[in-house]
């Protein structure tokens, strides 16, 4: 009877965190990045581009794809950067 017991808590236990991992946020660019990093490969970026990700060259395109983990993530970090130097 306690070996049922211990099957079922270690079960239920399988699930949970089965569930909790699935259930898990995806990355986003606040998360993946620390504030400051990369900043070379964006400030190339944002000067060659003014911030359109389809003038970045691609050199500087795999750069911060590899930095910031994804193509979704680097065009959300230049939009990002080129409006907050516009709204300076």
């Amino acid at each position: 009877m306690m070996q049922i017991k211990v099957i079922a808590a270690s079960v239920a236990i399988a699930t949970l965190t089965g569930g909790l991992v699935a259930c898990a946020p995806k990355p986003t660019l606040e998360t993946t990045t620390e504030a400051g990093s990369h900043a070379s490969t964006m400030s190339q970026a944002l000067k060659e581009s003014g911030g359109d990700w389809n003038k970045v060259s691609p050199e500087t395109k795999k750069k911060l794809v590899t930095e910031y983990g994804s193509e979704e993530l680097a065009q959300e970090a230049i939009t990002k950067m080129a409006a907050a130097q516009k709204s300076k």
